[in-house]
């Protein structure tokens, strides 16, 4: 045949899969109670710097506070049953709703600067996109087997090729067949 042929393989990046920010609201029962009432304290001195309104951080408060009188009463060996643990997951699970609720109100305030952000724990913005670098290694294809004339290929990285893992980065691949 004559011809060019294209690449066997193109690699296409995962989005989004350079180092990640932490997690915000943080998962956990006490890191999360940690976040809340720190969030709690800023947003109940001024809460419309950062776009929300007295009620608000009223009802916040509120949850916050339910949520820690239940994990004291949750987390103490003599008062921790298990009605007292659904209680205080159902109090977590309010406040959570809550706190993504405000968060989002919080981000969509165009007059919230990053120093206010960081005061209340949020992850910053990224205004400009971060590269994806390209991958280090090359991909292959590995031949799995083959039944009634079907061939199973895989892509490995080159540099581990027996892990049955994707290569880093990698969310699927072409093969070009002509």
């Amino acid at each position: 045949m004559s011809g060019t042929y294209g690449p066997l393989v193109r690699v296409v990046p995962k989005p989004e899969e350079s180092i990640m920010a932490a997690t915000v609201p943080p998962t956990g029962d006490q890191p999360f109670l940690s976040w809340a009432q720190v969030f709690d304290a800023k947003i109940n001195i001024a809460p419309t710097l950062y776009g929300l309104i007295a009620s608000q951080a009223t009802v916040f408060h509120g949850l916050v506070q339910d949520l820690s009188a239940r994990m004291l009463t949750a987390n103490d060996p003599a008062t921790r049953t298990s009605i007292s643990v659904a209680a205080k997951n159902t109090s977590k699970s309010a406040t959570l709703a809550k706190a993504r609720q405000y968060v989002a109100i919080v981000n969509s305030c165009p007059t919230v600067t990053p120093a206010q952000r960081a005061d209340l724990g949020l992850n910053q913005r990224d205004f400009e996109p971060t590269p994806i670098p390209p991958p280090v290694t090359r991909p292959q294809i590995a031949f799995r087997g083959s039944m009634s004339q079907i061939a199973y290929l895989g892509i490995v990285d080159e540099t581990t090729p027996t892990r049955r893992a994707k290569p880093f980065g990698v969310i699927g691949c072409e093969l070009w067949v002509k």
